[in-house]
């Protein structure tokens, strides 16, 4: 039985080519090539180019010695549908009774897990195998010839909302998906789940390189993954799990204060309780920051805010524009959404999706179903603020389609609406299309009394997402360790200012912090906190 070792390098952006492993210089692209080549059994083989990265595909098959063994398939771009057209034309064309599918970025994608992957494929007759529970990029998928035919076939239904949508990882299973219980699917398990940890071993982005390659630090033998004699998987993934290098790389989210605090009404909010004069950052040091901020991450989300509302800053679409103005960069904005209804609101609102009206997501603070919980929580307002709220999902739905959610923020004082809400939201036909956030409260580190109607946290104590991912950066640039420890609390820690002493200079601090909370070390405020297990971006 033939195996077909499809290998999809359409990437738009990817770090695969770049020479950063190895003694040697072998990009990632060049340790897949090694892993396909070590393939058991009777292989055809391929790559998926784009016009982007053609002649990097074959300058690496060039100089892998390898170039007679692979075609190509190029085109000027790939999404779901052509990706999955393509896998079926090439399990015809080498008559292959299934199609190994890898993509061309994840530098350890592993032989014995790649072996055990097709043994259980051809044991149980499998229609799909993949790895389960393992960190992404350590395995391919597996996919049976007669199924890619009938996954052309779904791509290409009227009804299919995915077959439009980019190649990814994720596309070959997003058919699967739409009727999964149609096929038979096998699954190589991992000895304990690794998924919580989210983990990408590929070079897509630079977050993930770096990831990468602080593993080749502490785990040399994740380069020989390829190899019949290399690395063990779980060993590598309980190696990273124990790493702050590896899952602490780049900030992903910057949640920048642009506005003061000062007479915010949200019971949740803390400067609801203690009022602090703190000045909004200004434009020209906001821009500086946005470029140094995109110059370390390369990808990132930006938000407008911290715990002040960015629509407070009269000038507020001038740093929405700031932002869409780098190509790496991306837009949230959570409010209470107030003034969008005004008459003058409107021209900037327009000119912000003008500018990327896809990069720019919305959260607004609704948290009731009526007028009068609505009060409660957003402190005494009348009846026409409640309407103002639930009207601005509306205009801002028209002009950001899919990107705008309506936010309840559960605590006891709204319980009772929790249903409510969410049965209007959720619902397609809502002014929102079915977008829906149910927050929980953060009692900061129990400066507020605890008002959570449910104990959420995980019974076994994670270390901190926003440790490792998260800068909060303050109006004049000082950087809390996180958000709990913003001006509002009695001890605020301030790792360092990001104008004084650069963004990564101030990165670096936070390190330590996490290192304590993966050897399980809590400090004070840190042990009180109860925000560890959310996840921003």
């Amino acid at each position: 039985m033939k195996n077909g070792i499809f290998l999809f390098a359409g990437f738009d952006e990817t770090h695969a080519f770049d020479n950063i492993f190895t003694a040697e210089g072998k990009s990632a692209f060049e340790l897949v090539l090694k892993w396909a080549e070590g393939v058991k059994g009777e292989c055809a083989y391929a790559v998926a180019v784009t016009p982007r990265t053609e002649q990097q595909v074959k300058s690496a098959l060039e100089k892998c010695s390898c170039a007679g063994k692979f075609s190509l398939v190029k085109k000027e771009s790939w999404n779901t549908l052509s990706l999955a057209e393509e896998l079926a034309l090439f399990a015809a064309r080498t008559s292959s009774s299934c199609v190994v599918l890898a993509f061309g970025d994840c530098p350890f994608l592993n032989h014995d897990l790649t072996e055990e992957l097709l043994e259980s494929h051809r044991k149980y007759l499998a229609e799909y195998s993949f790895a389960d529970g393992w960190p992404l990029g350590f395995a391919p998928e597996v996919i049976d010839s007669g199924a890619i035919n009938i996954l052309c076939g779904i791509a290409k239904g009227e009804n299919c909302k995915t077959a439009a949508l980019g190649a990814t990882k994720e596309s070959i299973f997003s058919l699967i998906k739409t009727d999964i219980n149609s096929f038979e699917i096998e699954s190589v398990m991992a000895p304990k789940d690794y998924r919580m940890y989210r983990l990408d071993f590929s070079c897509s982005t630079k977050a993930n390189t770096l990831a990468c390659l602080e593993l080749c630090k502490i785990e040399p033998s994740c380069l020989s993954c390829g190899e019949a004699d290399g690395a063990d998987a779980r060993v590598l993934s309980d190696a990273a799990v124990k790493s702050a290098g590896v899952q602490q790389t780049v900030p992903a989210f910057y949640n920048i204060q642009i506005s003061r605090p000062a007479g915010v009404g949200a019971v949740y909010n803390p400067y609801s309780k203690k009022e602090l004069s703190l000045d909004g950052m200004e434009f020209e040091s906001f821009c500086k920051l946005i470029l140094s901020a995109e110059a370390f991450s390369e990808k990132a989300v930006v938000g407008l805010g911290t715990y002040a509302d960015p629509l407070l800053n009269p000038d507020f679409a001038k740093y929405a524009l700031e932002v869409l103005s780098h190509k790496g960069l991306s837009l949230l904005v959570e409010t209470d959404a107030i003034n969008v209804c005004d008459e003058g609101f409107a021209l900037q609102l327009g000119r912000i999706a003008e500018a990327g009206a896809s990069r720019v997501t919305w959260i607004v603070n609704v948290d009731a179903f009526g007028p009068d919980v609505y009060a409660r929580i957003h402190g005494g307002s009348d009846g026409s603020a409640f309407a103002k709220a639930t009207r601005a999902v509306k205009i801002l739905t028209d002009l950001f389609p899919g990107n705008v959610w309506p936010q309840f923020t559960r605590m006891n004082a709204n319980e009772c609406e929790l249903e409510s809400f969410y049965r209007y939201w959720h619902d397609k036909e809502s002014p929102s299309g079915g977008n829906v956030i149910i927050q929980k409260f953060d009692h900061a580190c129990l400066f507020f009394s605890d008002e959570r109607p449910a104990d959420l946290s995980p019974l076994l104590r994670t270390p901190c997402w926003h440790l490792k991912r998260d800068m909060t950066v303050l109006g004049n640039g000082d950087v809390p360790l996180c958000r709990e420890n913003e001006p509002f609390a009695d001890e605020p820690l301030i790792v360092g200012n990001v104008f004084a002493d650069g963004i990564e200079t101030v990165w670096k601090k936070f390190r330590p912090y996490l290192n304590e909370h993966i050897e399980e070390k809590y400090c004070g405020k840190c042990g009180k906190c109860d925000e560890y297990y959310t996840f921003n971006f």
